[in-house]
């Protein structure tokens, strides 16, 4: 899915997905390119409650 922020008016909509789908799931988030917002996007994915042991991170050109 595209258009999130990973940030608290996402909350609801990433409860109800985590709710849904396996906890084996693997997800895989995207950023803009500088190495502090992937460490960012990972910080937020886990407060989010996403596993990020099941993550992979990508620039948004790499998609």
């Amino acid at each position: 899915m595209f258009g999130h922020s990973l940030t608290a008016v996402d909350r609801p909509y990433f409860e109800r997905i985590l709710r849904g789908v396996p906890q084996t799931a693997n997800w895989t988030i995207s950023y803009y390119g500088a190495s502090s917002e992937r460490w960012e996007k990972a910080e937020l994915a886990e407060a989010m409650g996403i596993p990020v042991a099941r993550t992979s991170f990508t620039t948004l050109d790499r998609l």
